[in-house]
């Protein structure tokens, strides 16, 4: 099964700011705000037979969640001060959506990233909507995907989008 979109790329960015969020905050039951700053760029070469050139730009409130032991048991992110943007180039070609809500959440074993809603709407200018994930979805540790309801979208589509 191939990878889902959008959702693998923001795991990843929001995998990395959890650093420093696993010292436990003094006090119990314990909620910590902050905003993330994104300004990412990447390469993805297992999606097309071409690679993409990936950009993720825009800010993120990240609420994290300590029980009364001071572990962290929820972290939850959430677009804000405007949009996050995500777009994938290729050939000349550029797709892009605006990310809507995620949240992380932790067990024991380790981070599950659950998504609601519109989670990616990638729009090709003249073409319109080639790619749209939609409904809740639910990723282990592993990112792999272990529940998903909801209308996916066809890669083979977004890819022959993209391929100019």
């Amino acid at each position: 099964m191939r990878r889902m979109l959008t959702l693998l790329s923001l795991s990843a960015i929001l995998a990395a700011a959890e650093a420093g969020l696993m010292a436990s905050p003094a006090g119990a039951n314990t909620t910590v705000h902050s905003v993330i700053d994104v300004n990412y760029s990447d390469t993805i070469t297992d999606l097309c037979s071409f690679p993409i050139e990936e950009h993720v730009q825009g800010s993120f409130k990240r609420v994290a969640y300590f029980d009364n032991n001071g572990d962290l048991i929820m972290v939850k992110f959430t677009p804000t001060g405007g949009p996050v943007t995500i777009t994938w180039t290729a050939n000349g070609v550029t797709a892009t959506t605006v990310a809507q809500a995620n949240s992380t959440t932790f067990y024991p074993n380790g981070p599950v990233l659950t998504g609601n809603g519109i989670q990616a709407n990638f729009i090709v200018p003249g073409v319109g909507t080639v790619y749209q994930v939609v409904g809740r979805f639910i990723l282990d540790s592993e990112d792999n995907l272990i529940f998903t309801a909801g209308p996916q979208g066809d890669v083979d589509t977004l890819c022959q989008a993209l391929s100019g």
